[in-house]
């Protein structure tokens, strides 16, 4: 029997390409801010009984979170908290939050606003029984906010990479890597 997926954020980059993968082995069943109003769309066409809900939505990128912290606070923490009681309305077994590498130590109003959202998803889910799993994505090469364009670029101009400390790591991974991640989270 096929599984139901809701994903919200369907309209995103991950999101998007999530719901691809998981309709080659499930009913999907995409949730999405609509662009005129602003509303959440799509959770009334999903079934009263969900296997997974997957929370790809939120408002990425450290320079947009910054210049619009109301907005990043609203996306990333307030839409959450809407979703995972959704998440119960809809019966769901499973809910996947979809977080970023910046939860971890966070400096900035982004990384702070994914610390909560997985705080709250983790309180939630416990208090709830419902399982979780929580997925830090980092750098995701060629997304909208990939670093790989401006390395691509710094190098053609003669721009040595510059790095915060030669202790430093990157790792970025490809957006079909992270979409199995996130599905091999469900599991």
């Amino acid at each position: 029997m096929k599984q139901n997926f809701i994903v919200s954020g369907a309209n995103g980059f991950i999101g998007s390409a999530l719901c691809a993968k998981l309709r080659e082995s499930g009913n999907v069943f995409p949730v999405y801010r609509s662009a005129i109003s602003g509303e959440i769309e799509g959770l009334d066409a999903a079934p009263s009984e969900c296997d997974v809900f997957f929370n790809s939505a939120g408002m990425k990128g450290v320079s947009i979170t910054e210049a619009d912290v109301e907005g990043c606070i609203n996306a990333n923490i307030t839409v959450n908290k809407y979703l995972l009681e959704q998440c119960l309305t809809k019966k769901c077994k499973k809910y996947v939050l979809v977080s970023s590498y910046r939860a971890y130590k966070p400096e900035g109003i982004y990384g702070a606003a994914k610390l909560v959202a997985e705080k709250q998803t983790a309180e939630f889910c416990r208090k709830n029984g419902v399982d979780f799993s929580i997925v830090r994505l980092g750098n995701i090469a060629w997304s909208p906010n990939s670093i790989l364009p401006k390395f691509l670029l710094d190098s053609q101009n003669g721009v040595k990479l510059q790095v915060p400390s030669q202790k430093s790591s990157m790792f970025i991974a490809s957006l079909s890597e992270c979409v199995d991640m996130l599905i091999s989270a469900e599991r």
